[in-house]
């Protein structure tokens, strides 16, 4: 006599698959599992696009912002040490004081 195998290649008795689901028939294939259908996914209709270009010009603006910001301030400490040194040597050269023993 031999024993009645599972779907799952054991014994009845041996089979915890079987023994929880409780198969009678030894013939019956193991219950399959059903997943539900995946949803839909909706497309966006291009707003993804439209937020990451319009975060993209934000950037660059902000960029653009502070690279005008850095070249003013060293235009402006250019300027400054330029007219410093134009005004020291011009008065160096015209306003020499002599010495007083």
């Amino acid at each position: 006599m031999t024993a009645t195998l599972c779907p799952h290649g054991l014994t009845r008795g041996e089979c915890l698959i079987c023994a929880t689901l409780s198969t009678s028939s030894a013939d019956s294939p193991p219950a399959s599992s059903r997943r539900p259908a995946a949803p839909e996914r909706r497309r966006g209709g291009g707003a993804g696009i439209v937020v990451a270009v319009v975060a993209l010009l934000l950037v660059g603006w902000w960029v653009a912002a502070l690279v005008s910001f850095i070249f003013r301030v060293v235009v402006l400490a250019a300027v400054s040490v330029g007219s410093g040194w134009i005004g020291w040597r011009l008065g160096v050269a015209h306003g020499r004081r002599t010495r007083r023993d």
